[in-house]
């Protein structure tokens, strides 16, 4: 089931030839690799979680019944369809349900696994759609998220299979997850994940490539590196009502970002800043519209990230390019408004 259109242009990175990877550790240990099952990923760390979080997990899911929510472009759908018994993608965003759609495609037509897409938040899908889920996946960041996606599916837990869990990727380098381990890590078992250093290599290259639409995604490729863990919750867990209500007492993260500047420790602060500096020079950058008045918001599906030359107007020159310094704005690029 899906709600994306039914024509869809792959992009040319897509065009890769799948082949199955597995170790040689004998038929019963066989060991699935989402890096080398899915080469060419769209997304990045941190904006998705890595390839060997995908690894991970994929190993967990064989002949599994998974249920995935928040799946944006399927980097980790793209592997666990390979090996799972069943898998479904649950994608509120148009846009990515679109490139599900569109990737599912290629996978169907190379013989290598099949998914479903909801395109449709988590709790308003038919429960039916996880009520034979062994796993349901997610990585959203934070204890507010996780609690309340918790605490829906404890409410729902007579209609799940009974030894279903939850399993919950968190950045130990960032505060809100760290804040969601501190008040859910004790209904939780945890394992920690290392993140290659192909990861790190692979941001550096998105932000060369201009590929980050947002300026945070410069300073971000910190996050590309180190540990991350997941954390693996049984819905019928006695423990889960107590942690779910000491959440609720929850007070709104106020701490700083704690990563680090740069994931490759032979890459000094210096070079990062150059690189960032060399970044917002030459790459094409999108603006906030919603700082100019489009109350469609930055986030909302379709809209609220709009070209710089919308604003390119005499009117705006002091607020548009302080905001907005793009290659698509002539007026700013030319300094003609300062």
């Amino acid at each position: 089931m899906e709600s994306a259109p039914p024509h869809v242009c792959a992009p040319s990175h897509d065009e890769v030839v799948y082949t199955m990877f597995l170790l040689p550790l004998g038929p019963a240990l066989a060991r699935v690799d989402c890096e080398a099952l899915v080469p060419a990923p769209v997304d990045v760390v941190p904006i998705r979680s890595p390839q060997s979080v995908h690894t991970r997990l994929a190993n967990r899911f064989r002949n599994r019944t998974v249920v995935e929510i928040g799946t944006r472009n399927g980097d980790g759908m793209q592997c666990f369809a390979q090996v799972a018994k069943r898998v479904v993608a649950v994608e509120k965003d148009r846009q990515y349900c679109t490139k599900l759609s569109a990737r599912r495609k290629k996978l169907r037509q190379h013989g290598l696994g099949d998914y479903d897409i909801l395109c449709d938040r988590y709790e308003d899908v038919p429960v039916a759609t996880f009520s034979s889920a062994d796993y349901i996946h997610w990585w959203w960041g934070g204890a507010e998220m996780n609690a309340r996606a918790l605490k829906y599916f404890y409410s729902i837990r007579t209609q799940l299979k009974p030894g279903v869990k939850a399993v919950v990727m968190h950045d130990p380098s960032v505060g809100i997850d760290n804040q969601s381990l501190s008040i859910l890590g004790p209904a939780a078992s945890v394992e920690s994940v290392a993140v290659p250093a192909s990861e790190c290599a692979q941001c550096y290259r998105a932000v060369k490539e201009c590929r980050f639409a947002e300026d945070g995604g410069f300073y971000s490729c910190g996050r590309a590196a180190g540990t991350k863990l997941l954390t693996s919750f049984r819905l019928n867990n006695p423990l889960l009502p107590s942690v779910l209500r000491e959440a609720e007492q929850l007070k709104p993260w106020e701490g700083r970002p704690s990563w680090p500047a740069t994931c490759n420790p032979g890459y000094s602060d210096e070079a990062r800043e150059e690189l960032v500096k060399t970044a917002y020079s030459s790459c094409p950058r999108k603006c906030f519209s919603g700082r100019f008045g489009d109350s469609a918001g930055v986030h909302s599906s379709g809209g609220g990230v709009e070209s710089c030359s919308k604003f390119c107007k005499t009117e705006h020159a002091h607020s548009h390019c302080k905001l907005c310094k793009c290659k698509a704005c002539d007026m700013c690029r030319h300094g003609s408004a300062k």
